[in-house]
């Protein structure tokens, strides 16, 4: 039987005839058919063929629309998708052009240092040196600005005695080259040949990473004996930041620069402290946890329930830390 008789079959009659013996008036529409006197506002008007057999021009029309509107939506996903795959560094670093200054920035007992890189890049940085044998806070800043924004953060530790060297990344206050993931690599590496060349032990280093410069402070602590590491709002890897960002995206597949902390921190044998604010929006406090979680011991975290990611010196973590470093490493001998 054809399709069109088996889905739509032709009603016949409601079986009442006339005085005459012919049926009295036509049969209602059968429900699924198309009934001409009975149009629905979704439908064109409906139109039959030479042999009587009608057309549904409405429904092929509807089914155009919507697969149009499929192929629209596909086409804008996938131009997110390589957005994110050609744009990414330009989405993750944020590097101001300005060389910093110390006086400028409230540090001036911190002298400008150059730091040379194993690809030959000539890096500036702010450091003073250790009185005696005091700990020296190597700080790697996150994802913006450039180091002068970070000296409100090393204030504390420099009035608690420490030595600091913080370190500016390629293409970052006036430096050289661009950011990649095994560039800081190289930059933090310099660093502590830095302090190695001046005479300060491993043992007395610290390595203290900023939101984006945790990445590297986890790197370097697997490679290198350290005295102790903090973290402050650390990530599991940025792949992971990117898909809870974009949800709508396979964001984890296409991130180049990963920093895959969590499959790392278990080789880091130094003591971690990590600080985080429960009210981050920019990485969440439950990649924190999770890196916690997934540490050795010695290990402690101070998570701060009104801090967001950007906030958490408002909430007293320079105290915290200073008291982490001395615990850990040693207090300062006057």
């Amino acid at each position: 039987m054809p399709w069109h008789r088996r889905a739509f079959p032709t009603p016949r009659g409601d079986g009442k005839r006339d005085p005459q013996g012919g049926l009295a008036r036509p049969p209602a529409a059968l429900p699924g058919t198309c009934d001409a006197s009975s149009i629905t506002a979704r439908r064109a008007p409906c139109r039959t063929t030479a042999q009587g057999r009608p057309t549904y021009r409405g429904i092929v029309q509807v089914s155009t629309t919507s697969v149009r509107s499929v192929i629209h939506a596909v086409t804008r996903w996938t131009l997110c998708a390589c957005l994110l795959l050609l744009a990414q560094c330009r989405m993750m670093y944020f590097p101001d052009a300005q060389v910093p200054v110390p006086e400028r920035a409230g540090v001036p007992e911190m002298a400008a240092v150059e730091l040379t890189t194993v690809d030959g890049l000539d890096l500036l940085a702010w450091y003073r040196a250790p009185p005696q044998s005091a700990p020296t806070v190597v700080f790697f800043h996150g994802n913006a600005g450039h180091i002068g924004h970070r000296a409100r953060k090393v204030r504390p530790l420099l009035d608690a005695g420490f030595g600091v060297l913080l370190v500016s990344w390629r293409g970052y206050g006036g430096n050289p080259g661009s950011p990649t993931e095994q560039g800081l690599y190289h930059d933090a590496r310099a660093a502590l040949s830095f302090l190695a060349d001046a005479g300060v032990p491993s043992s007395r280093v610290v390595l203290y990473g900023e939101s984006l410069g945790t990445g590297p402070a986890v790197q370097l602590a697997t490679e290198r004996p350290v005295a102790a590491v903090v973290l402050e709002a650390p990530f599991t890897s940025v792949a992971e930041v990117a898909q809870r960002h974009y949800w709508f995206l396979p964001a984890r597949h296409l991130v180049i620069d990963r920093f895959d902390s969590l499959s790392k921190i278990t080789r880091i044998g130094a003591p971690l402290l990590i600080v985080h604010g429960e009210k981050d929006r920019v990485v969440s406090v439950e990649m924190g946890r999770a890196l916690l979680a997934a540490a050795r011991e010695p290990k402690e975290a101070v998570f701060v329930p009104d801090a967001g990611h950007n906030d958490l010196y408002d909430h007293g973590v320079a105290d915290a830390v200073i008291a982490f470093v001395e615990r850990t490493v040693g207090p300062v001998h006057e």
